[in-house]
C-alpha cells in the first residue's frame, strides 16, 4: 500500500506530465505544427515562437487556467517542461479546460449593444482618456503628449510594450483583445471606437482601469524604430 507522500508525488507527476500535454498541444496549434514535432526539452524560439505567436499563445494560456502571465515567462522558462514547472503549483489545484479548444482571436466574450446619442458620445471621449492614460502610463510618457490622432508605433509602441498594454485592457475591461488589434486601429480614436461597443454600455458608472499588473517592466523611453511582423494564415 503506498503511502500518502508516495501517493500525493505520484499524483503531482501525473498532473504535470498532463499539464506539459496540454500546454504541447496548444503550442502546436498556435504554430501550425504537429504535437509529436514539439519536444518538451526544445526551446519555443526554435521551434518558430516569435512575438506575435508568443503573444497569442499567452493569452490562450491565460484564458484557459484564469491566469495573468505575462509573454515574458514564455521566454523566462522556455522549454514545455520549465514552463509546466513553473505553472503547475499556480494551476493544477483547480479544474482546467483544455487549451486546443479556445479561439485566440476574439476580442470579447459578450458584445453589449452600443450606447446611443450624447451618453456614448461622452463616453467615447472617457474611454479615450482612459486609453490615453494607461498607453502613457506603458510608455513613461506624459498623458499630454498623446494626441488621440497620432499612430502608437510613432509614440515609441513595440512588440514588448504592445503585449503589455493589451494585457492592461483586457485586464481593465474584461476583454480577450489581441495585440494585433494596436496595429489594426493605430490610434487612441481608431482603438477608442473599435471597443466602444464591447465596454462601454456595460459600465453604469465610469469606467475606470486597474493598474498594470504585469511581472515586468520595460524601461522607459521611446524607440527609435519598430518592426511589426504578422503571420498570414
Amino acid at each position: 500500500m503506498d503511502s500518502p507522500v508516495e501517493e500525493t508525488s505520484n499524483s503531482r507527476l501525473a498532473s504535470l506530465k498532463s499539464l506539459q500535454e496540454e500546454l504541447t498541444k496548444s503550442l502546436a496549434e498556435v504554430l501550425y505544427l504537429e504535437c509529436a514535432e514539439i519536444d518538451a526539452e526544445y526551446p519555443f524560439v526554435e521551434l518558430g515562437l516569435d512575438s506575435i505567436t508568443g503573444v497569442e499563445w499567452a493569452q490562450l494560456i491565460n484564458q484557459s487556467f484564469g491566469l495573468s502571465l505575462p509573454v515574458t515567462r514564455l521566454y523566462d522558462y522556455p522549454t514545455i517542461r520549465r514552463l509546466a514547472e513553473h505553472l503547475s503549483p499556480m494551476i493544477l489545484s483547480v479544474p482546467a479546460e483544455p487549451l486546443a479548444n479556445h479561439e485566440t482571436s476574439t476580442d470579447i466574450m459578450d458584445s453589449p449593444v452600443l450606447e446611443k446619442g450624447s451618453h456614448r458620445s461622452e463616453s467615447l471621449k472617457t474611454l479615450q482618456e482612459e486609453l490615453s492614460k494607461s498607453l502613457a502610463e506603458v510608455l513613461y510618457l506624459e498623458c499630454a503628449e498623446i494626441d488621440a490622432e497620432y499612430p502608437f508605433v510613432e509614440l515609441g509602441l513595440d512588440s514588448i510594450t504592445a503585449a503589455e498594454w493589451a494585457q492592461s485592457i483586457n485586464h481593465s475591461f474584461g476583454l480577450s483583445l489581441p495585440v494585433t488589434r494596436l496595429y489594426d486601429y493605430p490610434t487612441i480614436r481608431r482603438l477608442a471606437e473599435h471597443l466602444s461597443p464591447m465596454v462601454l454600455s456595460a459600465q453604469s458608472a465610469p469606467v475606470t482601469p486597474h493598474p498594470i499588473t504585469g511581472e515586468f517592466r520595460r524601461s522607459g523611453g521611446r524607440s527609435n524604430s519598430t518592426t511589426i511582423r504578422v503571420r498570414l494564415r
